[in-house]
């Protein structure tokens, strides 16, 4: 599953940036190809990170903001109300000020308070994730008639972004869960993480089964991207002739 992952970053990546220099792509598609780039540079950073110094969570959380700003930006362009849109905007400034903020602490946390730290990050992303999508989807049915910028595809990748989200915020709740109590009742993590845990099975199995659906919608989401991608550019062209 893991070379999948990278397979279909890599070639969305490759896609998004093509169609970027040959301009080529919708203007609206712009966020996301640059948040496709942005995350096949912290993956391979983090990679590297991990191999070398067996330590990557600082690479993740320097990246969070950077890839929410894009994602934040992609809904900014296809939300037409004008609150969601200044909120969007205020809440890209906040969460850049948070992570600038805490990265100095960051980085002289243990490595278990780090991810934990970068758990609530992840799960605020998300959470902010959800509430601009669902805004993009009442936004389409309340403007159905009169709604310019309704787009079969861009609805097809906020949607997949929501699916995304919604389990990353279940993957990395059930994580701190664990984490917190394994530090304070001084339980081994690799008893905290194994999904037969009779003492707290609940916590355990549903962090042992959102594992690989999250991994599975996050492939779903690059597939979304790639579809997208390509029909932005047939859009365009016929947009041109």
């Amino acid at each position: 599953m893991t070379y999948a992952y990278w397979v279909i970053l890599i070639i969305d990546a490759l896609l998004g940036l093509l169609l970027l220099f040959t301009k080529r792509l919708g203007t609206i598609m712009y966020p996301i190809a640059l948040v496709l780039l942005i995350n096949l540079v912290e993956e391979s950073v983090a990679y590297y990170f991990k191999v070398k110094f067996r330590n990557n969570l600082g690479v993740f959380f320097f990246f969070n903001p950077f890839e929410y700003a894009c994602l934040a930006w992609f809904f900014y362009y296809n939300i037409t109300y004008l609150f969601f849109q200044k909120t969007i905007k205020a809440s890209i400034a906040i969460f850049f000020g948070f992570v600038i903020c805490y990265l100095y602490f960051f980085i002289k946390l243990t490595p278990l308070q780090a991810k934990v730290l970068l758990d609530y990050v992840v799960v605020t992303k998300g959470v902010l994730l959800i509430i601009w999508a669902i805004a993009y989807i009442v936004n389409i049915f309340d403007q159905i008639g009169k709604y310019k910028k309704l787009s079969v595809f861009v609805l097809m990748v906020a949607a997949a972004i929501l699916f995304y989200s919604c389990f990353s915020i279940l993957f990395h709740l059930s994580e701190i869960y664990l984490f917190n109590y394994s530090e304070l009742h001084k339980v081994p993590l690799t008893v905290m993480f194994s999904a037969q845990n009779k003492a707290h099975m609940y916590a355990s199995q549903q962090y042992a089964a959102v594992k690989p659906l999250l991994y599975l919608t996050n492939i779903l989401l690059y597939l979304c991207i790639f579809v997208a991608l390509i029909k932005s550019v047939a859009v365009s062209k016929k947009a041109i002739n």
